[in-house]
C-alpha cells in the first residue's frame, strides 16, 4: 500500500493514461454518512495497486469525492461528473428536524383534490437538503479537489430519478405521545424509468467526450440496492451506444475503460484514527475498443455484446407485435416503432446492410423530421423530469401516500431510449455510408438489348422494382466487410466477410452450381448483376448469408472495372414482414 503523501511520477498516477474520465455514483442520504479515511484500488501499469489515504485533510464523506481524490488534476473536469439522487430523498427533507414536520407535510400533502405536481416541483427542495449535509460541505466546498458553486454547478452534476419507499417515523406531539406516521412513495414500472433515466443522463455527459482513450467510472457503493443495479446496467449499455457511434466514423482506433467501484469495510489491527476504515474495491475492469491492425479492423466484442444482450432481452419477452403495441403505448409520439425494432434485430443479428437501409428511410417522429440523438436524450430527459406525482393522505391513519403519474406523452423507458437511439445512430451513419442507386438506366438499357432478354424478362422487371422503389441504396461490398469487422464481436463479422468473398466468387465463376440456391446472374456489355431467386426466404439462410438470399428484394451488381462491387437494396416492406413472421 502507498500514502497519497509519497512522491510519484505522472506514470505512478491512477487512470494518468488516459485523455479523459468520467465519473458516475449513486447516492442515498448524505445526512447518514461518517467522514472516513479510504483505500482505493486502482491499475498502474496493468497491476492493481492500493493507494490509501491516512490523513486528516484525506478524510472524506462520500466514496465518489475520495475516487477525485485520484484523479490527474489535467484530467479533471467536473462536467464529466454525474451524481444520481432519487426524489424519495423528499422525505428526508420533510422529516429533518430544523423546520416543523406539520408544516412540511402540510405544504407537500395539502386537502386540494388535485394535489399533483410536476416532477421538477421536487427538485429544489431536494437539492437544498443535500447542500446543506456536513457530507457535502465536507467533500465539496469546504475541503474540496473540485468545487461546486452556484445552482448552475449542482444542477449539471446532481440528476434525480424517481424511487420507491415505505417509511415509518415516529414524531413526538404537543401532548408528547408518539404519533406513527407512514410514507408511502410509489409507481409502476419505476424501476424501468431510472434504467431509462441514468441511460438518457449518461448518453448526454458522454456525448460531449472528443477523445479517443476515455475511462468511465461507476461506484455503486452509496444509495439502495435497485439503485445501485440500475446504474451497473445502464452505464455498460450507454458505453456500448457510443462506441458504436464513434464505429460508424472514421475513427481507426478508439477504446472505452469500465471502472466499477464498491466499497466494503476494511478489517485492521490497528485502532488509531489515522487508519483507513472502508476499502473502495474495483469490482470489475472491462475494455471496449476497436482498432486497425494489418490492414483489418479488429474489435473485443464488448461492446455490441453488451447492447445485444440488451436488445435480445427485449425481442425475446414477447412477440413482435406485442413488442411493437407496448412500445406505441410507452412513447405514442412515433408511429414507426415497427420499422425501428426490425432495424435494432437485423443490426444485432448481424444483417448490417438491410439494417443500414432501413434505418436511412425511417421517421423518428411524427413530423417526420430527422431527430438527432441529442433532441431523442433531451425528450427523453423532459419526459422523466416533467412526469407527475400525485399526493394523497389519509389523515385519520397519518398516512401520506406519493404516486407517480407518468406522462402520457411518452415516458423514460429504457427500452424505449435504447432502440430510438440505435435507430438515431444508424441513420445518422446511413448518410454517410450509403448512396443513391446510380447507373440504373445504363443497366437496364443493357438488360433489355440482351439476346436472352424474353428469356430473363423476370430479371429485368425484379431491376425495374428496385431501382423505382422511393427506398432504394447502395453500398460497396468491402465497405460491409470493414464495418462489419470494426462493430460486431464473431461470428458475426465473420460471416459478412466469408458471405462477400462468396458473392464476389459467383461472378468470377459464373457456371458455379452454388450459386443456383440464392441468386439468377446476367452479364452485359458493362454490367454484371445477380438478383436473388424468387421464392420464401428461410430463416436459417437469411441469417446465415448477410440477408442476401432468395426471396429478398436485393440486387448485387458488378459495375466497370475488375473489383468494382456494390450492393443494391430496394423496397424492405417484405424483410419486415419475414421478421414478424419468423418472430423475434
Amino acid at each position: 500500500m502507498t500514502s497519497s503523501g509519497l512522491s510519484s511520477s505522472k506514470g505512478d498516477e491512477c487512470f494518468s493514461k488516459y485523455e479523459e474520465v468520467f465519473l458516475f455514483s449513486t447516492w442515498g442520504d448524505p445526512a447518514e454518512w461518517e467522514s472516513k479515511n479510504y483505500c482505493i484500488e486502482c491499475i498502474i501499469n496493468e497491476k492493481k495497486t492500493k493507494k490509501c489515504f491516512q490523513s486528516s485533510q484525506e478524510k472524506f464523506f462520500s466514496t465518489t469525492r475520495s475516487i477525485i481524490n485520484i484523479l490527474p488534476t489535467n484530467i479533471l473536469d467536473k462536467d464529466k461528473i454525474c451524481i444520481f439522487l432519487q426524489d424519495t430523498l423528499l422525505i428526508n427533507h420533510i422529516i429533518e428536524p430544523k423546520i416543523e414536520l406539520k408544516k412540511k407535510i402540510e405544504y407537500w400533502w395539502r386537502d386540494s383534490q388535485d394535489n399533483i405536481k410536476h416532477r421538477k416541483d421536487l427538485f429544489e427542495s431536494i437539492l437544498r437538503y443535500i447542500l446543506n449535509t456536513e457530507a457535502f460541505k465536507n467533500d465539496f466546498r469546504e475541503n474540496s479537489k473540485i468545487s461546486i458553486k452556484g445552482k448552475e454547478d449542482v444542477s449539471k452534476i446532481f440528476k434525480i430519478l424517481p424511487g420507491t419507499v415505505s417509511y415509518k417515523y415516529q414524531s413526538k406531539s404537543n401532548s408528547n405521545s408518539n404519533i406513527t406516521y407512514l410514507f408511502i412513495w410509489r409507481g409502476d414500472d419505476f424501476f424501468s424509468y431510472i434504467l431509462g433515466g441514468i441511460l438518457a443522463y449518461a448518453m448526454d455527459k458522454l456525448r460531449l467526450s472528443r477523445k479517443n482513450n476515455i475511462a468511465v467510472i461507476y461506484d455503486t457503493s452509496h444509495g439502495v440496492n435497485y439503485f445501485a443495479l440500475a446504474l451497473e446496467e445502464a452505464i455498460p449499455l450507454a458505453c456500448s451506444l457510443l462506441a458504436i457511434q464513434k464505429a460508424f466514423t472514421d475513427t481507426p482506433e478508439y477504446q472505452i475503460h469500465l471502472f466499477h467501484y464498491n466499497s466494503q469495510p476494511l478489517i485492521s489491527v490497528s485502532k488509531a484514527s489515522s487508519t483507513p476504515s472502508i476499502s473502495l474495491d474495483l469490482v470489475s475492469y472491462k475494455q471496449m475498443r476497436f482498432y486497425k491492425k494489418q490492414g483489418f479492423f479488429v474489435n473485443n466484442g464488448v461492446f455490441f455484446d453488451t447492447l445485444r444482450t440488451r436488445i435480445e432481452s427485449i425481442l425475446s419477452q414477447q412477440r413482435f407485435e406485442d413488442i411493437y403495441k407496448r412500445l406505441h403505448n410507452k412513447v405514442p409520439g412515433i408511429d414507426t416503432w415497427e420499422q425501428i425494432l426490425a432495424t435494432a434485430l437485423l443490426f444485432v443479428r448481424g444483417i448490417l446492410p438491410w439494417a443500414l437501409h432501413i434505418a436511412r428511410f425511417t421517421k423518428l417522429n411524427k413530423d417526420g423530421e430527422d431527430l438527432s440523438i441529442e433532441t431523442i436524450l433531451n425528450q427523453a430527459i423532459e419526459r422523466l423530469e416533467t412526469s407527475e406525482i400525485e399526493f394523497t393522505r389519509n389523515k385519520e391513519k397519518f398516512e401520506y401516500i406519493a404516486t407517480y403519474r407518468w406522462n402520457k406523452q411518452g415516458t423514460p423507458d429504457i427500452d424505449a431510449i435504447t432502440l430510438l437511439s440505435l435507430s438515431a445512430i444508424l441513420k445518422e451513419a446511413s448518410k454517410k455510408i450509403l448512396a443513391s442507386c446510380d447507373y440504373t438506366n445504363e443497366i437496364i438499357s443493357d438488360l433489355e438489348k440482351s439476346p436472352t432478354y424474353s428469356k430473363d424478362h423476370s430479371t429485368v422487371v425484379d431491376v425495374h422494382e428496385i431501382f423505382k422503389a422511393e427506398s432504394c441504396s447502395s453500398i460497396e461490398l468491402d465497405k460491409i466487410a470493414e464495418l462489419a469487422e470494426k462493430v460486431y464481436s464473431k461470428p458475426f463479422s465473420v460471416i459478412a466477410r466469408t458471405e462477400i468473398e462468396r458473392i464476389k466468387s459467383y461472378f468470377e465463376n459464373p457456371s458455379s452450381e452454388k450459386q443456383s440456391k440464392y441468386y439468377g446472374c446476367m452479364a452485359t456489355k458493362d454490367f454484371q448483376v445477380c438478383i436473388p431467386q424468387r421464392g420464401q426466404p428461410e430463416e436459417r439462410d437469411f441469417y446465415a448469408h448477410l440477408g442476401l438470399v432468395r426471396g429478398t428484394k436485393h440486387s448485387i451488381i458488378q459495375r466497370r472495372g475488375d473489383n468494382d462491387y456494390k450492393l443494391i437494396l430496394g423496397t424492405y416492406n417484405d424483410i419486415v414482414s419475414y421478421l414478424k413472421q419468423w418472430g423475434a
